[in-house]
């Protein structure tokens, strides 16, 4: 009975694999009928965009994400913003590769700022990558394996995510594939000197893209001297590859003042990858967490080597160092960490170090057609690459740049971004592995031929499908912490909360989504409630110097001192390079009354770590209460000369909260205001009317509601007896401040001089009503009043 039901079976699959089989005969006659490469090209490309198109027009109308770019897009935003209006101020070599940066500055300057344009710009980029996609599968392999990988990369969500992201991978993943297009072209008949010189520009291209590119240098040059024999065409390629690098190496050197090829953080990267913390994924600093800063690098670089002012090439130096350090000292974690990462980059799961792939989807149904996975296009491209060996020589450059590109992720650490530009070269080979699975059942490619290659394919599916580092694929934390992250932003505090539960409730641990929550409730004065979640962000995450940072602040507008100074020494024993926990120390000391402590520690932490704004305004308050005005100008003064890249950093930190009610502890971008008005009120009692006039209307065009400018310039005008226009600057005060007395008590001194007493009585009365007990307005009112009986 069982021989029976196994011969129906045979008998059955001999069935199927006739009608498989006439079914591709069909299918190869319909490729027959329109075998015409530029008819699939264009069909091809077509597709591409309307995919495209279709996910931009529903990303902007629905992601909250889509116009508020964070992390490094948003760096890339405010570099690009600053270079469209001509700022772009070079303080030191580039920290990162400075081409897509400078790229978009220009898209922004000739469209105007526009993140719907900027996204849109990467997909454009995306189709050319698929242009190059079919170009190479078809020139160099066969028109079924062009359209089938194209087709792969069309289908797979990463790449088209990564195109709508202010991002450098979607650039480079063109430049590399176009450089590797026109080698191939190039090496064909024996070399070809245009090609291989547009192929090395290009490279050049992508090298002040992103730098790990660098290491392809070495086999294709090798290529052309071993393979080709052609010394010449090296020279070319190499030049032409120089050619980009050599203006961004001279502005390192010249305007940066540091001998750094491309880009300098290169060295931090490799330690973020290569520690006795690093899981392999994630861009956590291990001295602060992911919440790193350049200039905590530089700190614990400096701090632990004892120098002074290091370069930023000698901070990546330093880094590099430490992270060979680990390795060679602990080879056993060293090895585990590296096997690890390789096995990362074979997984199935998109790894982003702060965003869910996954999550995005749900903001375009358009990605419900986008349905290749990472692990089918990895069985593919082994099953490709295994039937054609490594003979072909499209096939070994290919396998040469993929390697370079892997190997340098491997080195550092592995997400979703960092594994895009491998996409491109996999969707080829696994356009070929389906083409020769396709070949088998149409007869083509014998059975047998196929059986290892299968087998190689089916081994790489389930190591990428399985998940052996316990991966929570379906944790959203860092999504929700993220749109909370927007919402907060935006001053949407119901929402953000909200986003920052489901977060916590993703993950009880996650990192600051509590201390967030705690702003919230900071913002809305119920100091209570904050102080209760940053205790909580404590309890889950006890190193948080944010958190510590906050306590004290809360403990400052209290007058809590003493708890004030305790909380900002404990922010400091986990972040020593903290400003804002000293410049919370500082005013704690003035508040208490011990101004000599005060001085001594702002001046001893500028001196060891840095100039920080915040404590160059407390020091020149306290220079100015002690009439000291030389002094108290000469660090207003310093921090009108310091960068303001302090605004930049701000658009990141959302962690630490702010208040109008003390002094020194501003947002960034408001420290600069108030030093510029400080100097003028010292101009002023100087007699120096003009240049603090134009100090004062200077912050009126940055900040139209700083009101203390407003009032200040209407006494000048006062004073120059110009009362028109100290009609208009304290008029334009008293709508900003109308529950300032003194405001209309200077607008009816004003109104007396010039003769208007009755204008004068009614904002005397006026101040009166705000504060009764403002006696100058009282004495003033009634002169008035004498003044006006007796006229």
């Amino acid at each position: 009975m069982d021989f029976i039901i196994i011969t129906k079976n045979v008998k059955l699959m001999l069935t199927m694999n006739s009608r498989i089989k006439y079914i591709l005969r069909m299918g190869t006659d319909f490729g027959r009928l329109y075998s015409n490469r530029k008819l699939w090209l264009i069909l091809i490309l077509a597709v591409a965009l309307v995919i495209r198109i279709v996910y931009l027009y529903q990303s902007s109308q629905n992601s909250p994400f889509f116009f508020n770019p964070s992390i490094d897009a948003l760096y890339h935003h405010l570099m690009a913003i600053d270079f469209a209006n001509g700022e772009l101020q070079v303080e030191g070599p580039f920290f990162r590769a400075p081409l897509y940066p400078v790229l978009l500055g220009m898209l922004y300057l000739v469209f105007g700022v526009s993140i719907f344009i900027a996204s849109l710009a990467g997909h454009l980029l995306g189709v050319v990558t698929i242009l190059f996609i079919f170009l190479i599968g078809e020139r160099f392999f066969n028109t079924t394996t062009a359209v089938i990988a194209s087709l792969i990369y069309i289908l797979y969500y990463p790449a088209l995510y990564f195109e709508g992201q202010l991002l450098v991978d979607t650039l480079f993943s063109t430049l590399t594939i176009a450089s590797l297009y026109f080698f191939l072209r190039g090496q064909e008949e024996n070399g070809n000197s245009l090609y291989l010189g547009i192929s090395g520009l290009v490279l050049g291209l992508a090298a002040i893209t992103r730098a790990n590119i660098l290491i392809f240098y070495i086999p294709a040059i090798l290529w052309l001297l071993l393979k080709l024999k052609k010394p010449k065409l090296a020279g070319i390629f190499i030049t032409a590859a120089v050619i980009p690098i050599i203006p961004v190496t001279a502005v390192n050197l010249i305007m940066g003042d540091d001998a750094v090829l491309i880009a300098s953080q290169g060295g931090i990267n490799f330690y973020i990858g290569n520690n006795p913390e690093a899981d392999g994924m994630t861009a956590r600093f291990p001295e602060t967490g992911v919440t790193w800063q350049y200039e905590d690098c530089k700190f614990y670089a400096e701090k632990e080597t004892g120098e002074e002012s290091m370069k930023p090439s000698e901070v990546s130096q330093y880094y590099y160092f430490k992270g060979f350090d680990f390795i060679i000292g602990n080879p056993y974690s060293a090895v585990i960490l590296f096997l690890k990462k390789i096995y990362l980059s074979l997984n199935n799961y998109e790894i982003s170090n702060n965003q869910n792939l996954c999550f995005t989807k749900r903001y375009a149904s358009v990605t419900d057609l986008l349905i290749t996975p990472f692990a089918l296009i990895l069985a593919l491209a082994v099953i490709g690459k295994t039937v054609m060996g490594l003979r072909r020589r499209e096939s070994l450059l290919m396998w040469l740049l993929m390697l370079s590109i892997w190997i340098t992720m491997i080195l550092f650490f592995v997400t979703s971004r960092f594994r895009l530009p491998l996409i491109p070269y996999l969707s080829i080979f696994a356009g070929y592995g389906a083409y020769s699975i396709y070949s088998t059942f149409n007869g083509k490619l014998n059975l047998k031929k196929l059986l290892t290659p299968f087998a190689f394919g089916a081994i790489a599916v389930l190591i990428s499908l399985s998940n052996f580092t316990n991966i929570d694929k379906f944790n959203f934390s860092q999504a929700y912490y993220n749109l909370g992250n927007i919402y907060l932003r935006n001053g949407e505090w119901q929402k953000a909360k909200e986003q920052y539960e489901q977060a916590m409730e993703s993950n009880p641990r996650v990192s600051l989504a509590r201390l967030n929550i705690g702003n919230i409730f900071f913002y809305t004065d119920q100091y209570d409630s904050a102080e209760y979640y940053y205790r909580q962000e404590l309890k889950h995450h006890p190193g948080e110097s944010r958190a510590y940072l906050n306590l004290s602040t809360i403990n400052l507008l209290k007058g809590d001192y003493r708890n004030a100074m305790i909380a900002a020494n404990d922010a400091l024993a986990h972040r020593p390079n903290e400003a804002g926990a000293v410049s919370n120390l500082v005013q704690a000391m003035l508040f208490a009354g011990d101004t000599t402590s005060a001085v001594k520690t702002s001046r001893n932490f500028m001196y060891e770590i840095e100039e920080a704004p915040r404590l160059l305004l407390a020091l020149g308050s306290i220079y100015l209460q002690r009439n000291q005005l030389d002094s108290a100008k000469m660090y207003y003064r310093r921090i009108m000369e310091i960068s303001e890249e302090t605004s930049l950093v701000s658009e990141y930190n959302l962690g630490e909260i702010y208040s109008k009610d003390l002094p020194f502890s501003a947002d960034p971008t408001g420290i600069r205001k108030k030093a510029e008005y400080n100097i003028a009120t010292i101009e002023i009692r100087e007699g120096n009317l003009d240049s603090a006039l134009g100090r004062l209307e200077s912050i009126i065009e940055s900040d139209s509601l700083f009101v203390q400018a407003w009032i200040n310039a209407g006494l000048i005008y006062d004073y120059r007896r110009d009362y028109s226009m100290a009609e208009y600057y304290l008029k334009r005060a008293a709508e900003i401040s109308p529950d300032n007395p003194a405001i209309f008590y200077n607008l009816g001194l004003t109104y007396a001089k010039s003769n208007r007493f009755e204008a004068a009585k009614r904002n005397f009365t006026r101040a009166l009503q705000v504060d009764s007990t403002f006696f100058p307005a009282a004495e003033k009112l009634e002169l008035m009043k004498g003044l006006m009986e007796n006229r």
